[in-house]
């Protein structure tokens, strides 16, 4: 072991036992480029990695950008995870030709590319830990890059550890003394000719201003910077914990799914709310659902406005993450299908859904997301209510009083009739804005019809013509099985 290994490896240990990045006996996938950084991220992992009882594996994404110089990094990453016996994840994303789906740059688009390789290596290798390469030059001109542009996501631009377990062992050292390191230890690494390409932005501030602070301000600047950062970061730190109180406080009232990809809180607590912590829960809640690249000031600022306005509508916050706002409710949502869009939310509802007929009695399956309607016929006598008839997933109605083949369909343009117990016919979209039914619950409303028309709506309300009453003889119990 060489003296620039040793000492290394001292002051990253340090600094992760500082940061509480590792916990005894943690899987750790190490993304690893190739590059300078990543390569001595992986050496001092493996030097250390007794120390914590660290079972490692390596994950890299080929990015499609440079031709073989891409491929021979690949080859690279293969043979060096080969050479110490360590499980790896590599894939491949034409990152150009994904930057033009997503619409955005091929930097943003090539992040966002590897934080779900990580995402998924992370699962399969059901490792607690992502450990990335970042060092604390990255930091400085990650500062900088985001101080210029007013970015959403917070001067303290790196974190050691975020919520999802990405952690980034080097923060606490610079790229010279990487370099130094793997000089002195004889290691080699990538050299990526495009960290010289100044038509990014990264490069420009690397190559061009930091020297020029370095020589017409203070030769210093990095460290500096640096003690900014740091006293930044502790700000940052406290409004974290705000955000999270706050947003563990408003998740305990709403209606998450935890098996699906949303969240649903109520947006009365949430205007009540600093806007230091609304942005932060925000923010918060697309690195949770949507892991990549954060959402910008714009984005962020927008959603708060329609949060405190009390208005109503769809925002976008990344090209696969938004939020729409009804009924008092917010709801984040992640979408890969989705393209970015600075539309306002309209209220039509989703017409996707085909008319299905209903076995009866009996279960039929129905739309893309496979709901089961099942159907049952039930002597009165011999019903007896249960909590799940009362549920917002069941219509009853009197079976005598269904004409023709039963139907299941979604709501659309138009839709009226005579809703039990309000006395009168009411276009069902009226019905809905009464209720305080958010658009999303609208969407995927089923609507249930018979040969002489609408019979009612799934879990809201049935029509006075089918309604039972005291003449009944024969229920019919339609159930939404999700």
């Amino acid at each position: 072991m060489g003296r620039a290994e040793k000492d290394l490896g001292q002051v990253v240990a340090s600094f992760c036992e500082e940061h509480s990045l590792f916990d005894q006996g943690d899987r750790v996938v190490v993304g690893v480029s190739g590059g300078a950084d990543s390569t001595a991220l992986l050496h001092i992992l493996l030097e250390l990695a007794p120390k914590w009882k660290l079972t490692l594996a390596v994950a890299h994404l080929n990015h499609k950008l440079r031709g073989r110089d891409a491929e021979e990094d690949q080859e690279f990453v293969t043979g060096l995870a080969q050479k110490h016996n360590l499980p790896t994840f590599i894939e491949s994303e034409a990152v150009e030709e994904l930057a033009k789906r997503r619409g955005e740059g091929t930097e943003e688009a090539g992040r966002f590319a590897r934080y779900l390789l990580f995402n998924r290596a992370k699962k399969r290798f059901s490792a607690q830990k992502v450990a990335l390469g970042h060092t604390a030059s990255d930091l400085i001109e990650t500062f900088l890059a985001r101080l210029m542009r007013g970015s959403a996501s917070g001067l303290y631009s790196i974190a050691p550890k975020r919520s999802d377990d990405v952690v980034r062992p080097l923060l606490g050292v610079w790229r010279r003394d990487i370099l130094t390191y793997l000089l002195e230890n004889d290691i080699p690494f990538r050299e990526d000719v495009t960290n010289l390409d100044e038509n990014y932005e990264r490069n420009r501030i690397r190559h061009q201003l930091l020297p020029l602070l370095r020589e017409e301000f203070n030769p210093r600047v990095e460290e500096a910077l640096m003690r900014t950062v740091l006293l930044l970061s502790r700000d940052e730190e406290y409004l974290g914990v705000q955000a999270e109180q706050a947003l563990s406080t408003a998740s305990s009232e709403g209606e998450s799914v935890p098996d699906k990809d949303e969240t649903i809180l109520k947006t009365t607590p949430l205007a009540k709310l600093h806007p230091a912590v609304l942005s932060r829960i925000i923010r918060l809640l697309a690195s949770r659902l949507s892991p990549g690249y954060p959402p910008s000031a714009e984005r962020v600022e927008g959603l708060m406005e329609l949060i405190y306005a009390g208005g109503s509508g769809c925002w976008w916050l990344l090209p696969n993450f938004g939020a729409e706002v009804s009924s008092g409710k917010v709801r984040f949502f992640c979408d890969d299908s989705a393209k970015v869009a600075d539309k306002r939310y309209s209220t039509a509802v989703d017409h996707s859904r085909p008319k299905t007929t209903l076995s009866v009695p009996g279960e039929t399956r129905i739309g893309e997301e496979v709901s089961i309607i099942q159907v049952v016929i039930i002597p009165k006598d011999e019903y007896s209510p249960s909590p799940a008839d009362e549920s917002a997933l069941t219509l009853l109605l009197d079976a005598e009083k269904v004409k023709g083949k039963l139907h299941a369909r979604a709501p659309k343009k138009g839709d009226r009739f005579r809703p039990q117990g309000l006395g009168g016919s009411k276009l069902l979209s009226d019905l809905f804005t009464d209720l305080k039914i958010p658009v999303w619950e609208r969407k995927r409303a089923v609507v249930i019809e018979d040969g002489e028309g609408i019979l009612g709506v799934v879990g809201l309300r049935a029509d006075e013509r089918a309604t039972p009453d005291e003449s009944s003889q024969k229920y019919m119990l339609i159930s939404l099985l999700e």
